[in-house]
């Protein structure tokens, strides 16, 4: 009687460590991951809960941001529609710079256009003759036009410069600058 008292006990403390082994441990750990996925979703919920709230903010900083962005565009490339009418305006612009500074052009030559995806770079190369000054001026000034011209090379020579006189002398040489189209009429 002695051993089936011990055995019951033994087997009843078998199946108790199976069940916790088995059934009780593999629960607990089931249900710690649970606990951590609900950690989890309840973050990405407060984030889209976030999202959902400053999404007027959000709205309202995107037109902004559109807003930034045409005026870039309006400053930096020219909206004409033909290749022609936006070298002729161009041309236009530099003309008028080169007759307020005193410069003449012995040439001037469009190089071909340089295509940058959404854009036309157009290259305008001048051989200028005037004074040191004013050719200074004129890059000056080019650099300020709006839409954007960039002054690209200036290549020259410089001549009569006289130091103890205070004359900065001539310049010979050539300057180029690039401006650039929209293509397509970008918005």
């Amino acid at each position: 009687m002695n051993i089936s008292l011990k055995s019951k006990w033994l087997l009843g403390l078998l199946v108790g460590l199976a069940l916790l082994k088995f059934v009780i441990v593999p629960l607990l750990v089931w249900q710690e991951d649970k606990a951590i996925n609900i950690g989890l979703l309840k973050d990405k919920i407060s984030k889209g809960q976030n999202l959902l709230s400053n999404q007027q903010d959000l709205e309202l900083s995107l037109a902004e941001l559109q807003q930034v962005e045409q005026e870039l565009y309006k400053n930096i490339l020219s909206q004409d529609n033909s290749e022609t009418a936006f070298q002729l305006r161009t041309q236009k612009a530099i003309d008028i710079l080169l007759a307020k500074y005193d410069l003449s052009v012995r040439n001037s030559n469009w190089l071909s256009p340089i295509d940058n995806g959404a854009v036309l770079e157009h290259r305008l190369e001048l051989n200028l003759r005037g004074a040191v000054k004013d050719f200074a001026l004129l890059t000056l000034e080019i650099e300020q036009q709006l839409p954007k011209i960039n002054t690209i090379e200036v290549s020259g020579l410089l001549s009569n410069m006289r130091p103890a006189a205070m004359k900065l002398g001539n310049f010979n040489g050539k300057l180029i600058v690039s401006a650039w189209q929209a293509k397509g009429g970008m918005q």
